[in-house]
């Protein structure tokens, strides 16, 4: 019974003791042996001034190591600041001694204690002497009071999602149909009052775009004799451009090339017979305008009536006729390249491409852009909704490989709830100190039931 009597009292005298050490080591010594190294001669300041200064200095340069500590790779952190000021005092007190040892013996500074107040010949002297004891009192006496009853500090509630590990790494990122995952849910409440907490879990359907970024990001295409259109062509596309530069968006070298931007949509040919060709051998028709955000654009071209034209979601914003030669396309033997034309790259968003034998109508085009594909001459077909190291063609046999082209979510399609869990939770302290120890954690395991591109949201409710 003693020895478990005697406990909290030997607990509560290491704590005041820790306080009292913690103090005198942060506010006085610091200073006390910068001013030692600074004024060794018992005649340089008289003892007042001398504490006073002490208190002073400490915190002035307390601070600038915790300022400096901030910069390393330690940071402010407790045995960083404890070597940091140990050695501070150390290399001071060096200093001081050796400037000590170097003064005559009567003019050494010694500590004695005189209780009575400096004989002075001036009244206002005493009273500052007398105010500057009060103030040092006082401040010593606050900061004793801030640090044995702390602020409460911000309310907050810590959630987070850990891998199967405990690591916030090793995610599980991709399973297949009837597989199962695991992550680990953890709550630490810090709200300073019992909490009930909901966790809901949702299956998330993202809807998916490629995101070319100019630099490195495109589609090829082996070349294939069904991608030479000689008589007629037709490119349609869902296309949103994310600059005013990059505009290299489809071509097949020596063939046909499609180019746009947010300013600019460019569609050619290569007839080099052609009046209208230029040195590249291109017939172009172009258009301007602002083509930012999503869009439909379709270019066409009819040998048989040798007319270019270029629609914008279902209108026809720019056409030309051509004249000389023979009215047909070129072939070639090279590839197709779909983000990239002639080494210059796409920067932007593709929805989805299409390529036909023909040059389709006006009325035709609006069904496309209306959500009614037309068939008719549809040789090609990639949909930018889901794809690996290959892009397949859902029309015809071109699949596409694929370089760079990371996802990006555009949208969300459908959200279907999974599980809930409720809890409730005492408030613990946080500890910046001592080492961190999780409250509550939890090893949630999931099945995947759908195929698709999805996420889980992991969503906390408070109450």
């Amino acid at each position: 019974m003693w020895s478990i009597a005697l406990v909290p009292s030997i607990i509560l005298d290491l704590k005041v003791m820790r306080i009292i050490l913690g103090l005198a080591f942060i506010i006085f010594i610091p200073g006390y042996v910068l001013v030692f190294a600074l004024f060794p001669k018992i005649k340089d300041i008289d003892v007042i001034e001398r504490i006073a200064l002490s208190f002073g200095l400490s915190i002035a340069v307390v601070p600038l190591v915790g300022l400096a500590l901030n910069y390393t790779p330690w940071g402010i952190r407790l045995q960083p600041i404890l070597a940091s000021l140990i050695s501070l005092v150390f290399i001071l007190s060096a200093i001081g001694w050796y400037r000590w040892q170097n003064l005559p013996m009567n003019d050494r500074f010694r500590v004695s204690i005189d209780i009575s107040l400096p004989k002075s010949e001036s009244r206002v002297e005493n009273i500052l002497t007398v105010a500057l004891v009060v103030a040092i009192v006082i401040s010593i006496s606050l900061l004793v009071y801030v640090i044995v009853t702390p602020h409460n500090g911000e309310r907050f509630t810590e959630f987070y999602i850990l891998g199967p590990s405990g690591k916030a790494e090793g995610y599980p990122t991709e399973l297949s149909v009837g597989e199962s995952g695991t992550v680990i849910l953890g709550i630490a409440n810090h709200e300073q009052r019992e909490m009930n907490y909901t966790v809901e879990v949702w299956l998330v359907n993202y809807s998916y775009q490629p995101g070319f970024d100019g630099k490195s990001d495109y589609i090829e295409v082996a070349p294939n004799e069904s991608l030479n259109f000689t008589t007629g062509i037709t490119i349609d596309t869902w296309v949103k451009p994310e600059d005013e530069q990059s505009w290299n968006f489809l071509g097949k070298t020596e063939s046909y090339i499609m180019q746009v931007n947010k300013r600019a949509i460019r569609f050619g040919i290569y007839d080099p017979d052609a009046e209208q060709s230029g040195a590249s051998g291109y017939v172009t028709v172009s258009a301007t305008g602002n083509f930012s955000g999503w869009n439909h654009v379709a270019c066409t071209y009819d040998a048989t009536t040798r007319e270019m034209h270029i629609y914008l979601n279902g209108i026809n914003i720019s056409n030309i006729t051509c004249t000389g030669g023979d009215g047909l396309i070129s072939t070639s033997n090279s590839s197709l390249y779909i983000g990239k034309v002639w080494g210059n790259k796409f920067n932007g968003t593709i929805g989805y491409v299409r390529l036909y034998s023909r040059a389709l109508s006006s009325s035709e085009l609006n069904q496309n852009y209306n959500g009614s594909v037309t068939i008719n001459g549809l040789v090609s077909e990639w949909e930018f909704d889901e794809w690996q190291s290959t892009i397949k063609d859902k029309a015809g046999n071109n699949d596409g490989k694929v370089y760079g082209m990371p996802w990006r979510i555009t949208d969300i399609k459908d959200m279907w709830f999974m599980d809930k869990i409720e809890l409730r939770l005492n408030s613990t302290p946080v500890d910046i100190e001592g080492e961190w120890k999780p409250q509550w954690e939890y090893n949630y395991s999931f099945n995947i039931t759908k195929e698709g591109h999805f996420k889980l949201a992991f969503l906390l409710f408070t109450n």
